[in-house]
């Protein structure tokens, strides 16, 4: 099963004086398995690199190191000192850039490092610096750095006391005119003023004249309406014929017999309907004993065209003891026509029938 390892790490920038200033930085860490047990006792293979600028910035000196842990699972190391790979870590100029250090780790003690961690050099040890410093002597303050962010605004203070009145501003422009407001009550009637002296008569003017209109008669200045009397509408009534034969049925009339008021006719198996008056027609059955399904339709026999709805006995074809069925339509010829019922399907059959025409306009 593959190990997983964390390294905490801190570095130790410190140099000892001495005749010759050792170039050298002391590292230690400790080593940790994933399980946060210590790795003790134990070869580890690092690489080390200062990167300039940034945490991801240009490796300017890198080296390798071996070394072990301890029984607490620390380990030491003194940068500058293991095998270089790039760089020379003597000639670093500490004093012209920040730098930070990535240490990069194998647990294992060869070269496959699993571990890496970046940290910035906050101090650069003072003999180091010293080192490449060239001069002990302070040199000219440098320009001042770029403002730091804002902090976080404080807690707002208590309202202070209320100050003096302040000068009365300038007069505004007027607003605009509102509406008018509704009407007030009427005010009460003056006193009647006195009457005018009445003036003189003028002469008489001509006799008007008039025009008789049509149903009025005007005679020696007397006005009279003129014309027939109103008709009354026109119906008929009558009963269906019992017949099991297709085609149109007979029409017997009932009371009046024949002709009926103004002039719709019985025509035996049809009722004549005038030019562009509006007729209701209902039809009445009350069928008993039919054998089959039964239809019958209303027919404008001139034009030879069905009206209204077909009234239908009997359900897909099958025999009916006792039915009654009704339909009702309103029919507006434009020329006279004669109307007809007409059956259309089956035979054998008895009914009691009615068929009733009312003018309605």
């Amino acid at each position: 099963m593959k190990k997983l390892y964390t390294l905490i790490a801190t570095v130790l920038f410190t140099a000892i004086s001495f005749a010759q200033t050792p170039s050298k930085v002391s590292y230690q860490a400790i080593v940790r398995d994933v399980n946060n047990n210590l790795i003790t006792n134990q070869n580890i293979g690092t690489q080390i690199s200062i990167l300039q600028g940034s945490s991801s910035g240009t490796a300017i000196y890198v080296e390798t190191q071996n070394a072990s842990t301890n029984i607490n699972g620390l380990v030491t190391l003194e940068i500058g000192t293991g095998t270089p790979v790039s760089g020379d870590f003597p000639t670093i100029d500490w004093g012209t850039d920040t730098y930070f250090l990535k240490i990069e780790t194998d647990p294992t003690g060869g070269s496959n490092y699993t571990i890496t961690g970046t940290s910035q050099m906050l101090s650069v040890p003072y003999a180091l610096y010293a080192k490449t410093s060239g001069s002990s002597t302070p040199g000219p303050q440098g320009p001042a750095g770029l403002n730091g962010a804002d902090g976080l605004d404080g807690a707002t203070g208590p309202m202070g006391p209320q100050g003096p009145a302040g000068l009365n501003g300038a007069d505004g422009l007027d607003g605009a005119t509102g509406p008018m407001g509704p009407q007030g009550p009427a005010g009460l009637n003056g006193a009647d003023g006195l009457d005018g002296a009445t003036g003189p008569m003028g002469p008489q003017g001509p006799a008007g004249t008039y025009t008789a209109g049509t149903g009025i008669d005007i005679t020696s200045g007397v006005i009279s309406a003129t014309g027939g009397s109103s008709t009354a509408p026109e119906y008929a009534y009558g009963y269906i014929g019992n017949a099991s034969t297709l085609g149109a049925q007979s029409l017997t009339a009932m009371f009046p017999p024949a002709t009926y008021v103004n002039g719709v006719t019985m025509n035996g198996s049809s009722i004549t309907l005038h030019a562009n008056k509006m007729y209701e027609v209902s039809v009445a059955f009350y069928i008993y004993n039919a054998t089959g399904g039964h239809t019958y339709k209303l027919k404008d026999a001139t034009n030879s065209q069905y009206l209204a709805t077909e009234l239908y006995f009997g359900q897909g074809g099958s025999d009916v003891s006792y039915n009654i069925s009704t339909t009702s339509c309103l029919i507006k010829p434009t020329t006279d026509i004669n109307l007809e019922l007409e059956k259309t399907q089956g035979t054998d059959v008895n009914l009691i029938g009615k068929i009733i025409v009312k003018e309605i306009k």
